[in-house]
C-alpha cells in the first residue's frame, strides 16, 4: 500500500498544482478582459472627441472661407474708394485749371453720385 499511497499523494500534488495553475490563468484572463474593456472604452471616448474636433474644424474652415470672401469684397471696396479719393485729393491740391479739370473728370468718372 505504500506504493499506492505515494501515487495518490503525487496525483493529489499534481492535481493541486493544476488547480492552482487554472486559478492563476483564470485570474490573468479576467484581468486582461477588464483591461481590454478599459481600452475599448478609451477608444470610444477618443473617437467621440475626434468627431467633435472634426466638426469644429469644419466650422473653422467655413469661417475662414467666409472671412476670405469678405476680405476680397473689402479689397474691392477699398480699390473703388481709392479710385474716387485719389483724383479728389489731386483736385484739392491743384492750382492749375487744366489739371483741376482732369482731376475733376477722373473724380466724376470713378465716384458714385
Amino acid at each position: 500500500m505504500n506504493g499506492t499511497r505515494k501515487t495518490t499523494v503525487m496525483l493529489a500534488i499534481v492535481l493541486g498544482v493544476l488547480v492552482a495553475a487554472t486559478g492563476v490563468f483564470v485570474t490573468l484572463f479576467m484581468l486582461e478582459r477588464s483591461a481590454s474593456a478599459d481600452v475599448h472604452d478609451q477608444i470610444t471616448v477618443t473617437e467621440r472627441e475626434l468627431a467633435g474636433a472634426r466638426d469644429r474644424l469644419g466650422t473653422v474652415e467655413s469661417t475662414v472661407d467666409e472671412l476670405a470672401d469678405e476680405e476680397r469684397d473689402l479689397a474691392d471696396v477699398n480699390d473703388a474708394l481709392h479710385a474716387c479719393a485719389d483724383p479728389t485729393k489731386t483736385a484739392l491740391q491743384t492750382v492749375d485749371d487744366a489739371a483741376l479739370e482732369a482731376a475733376i473728370d477722373q473724380m466724376l468718372l470713378h465716384c458714385e453720385r
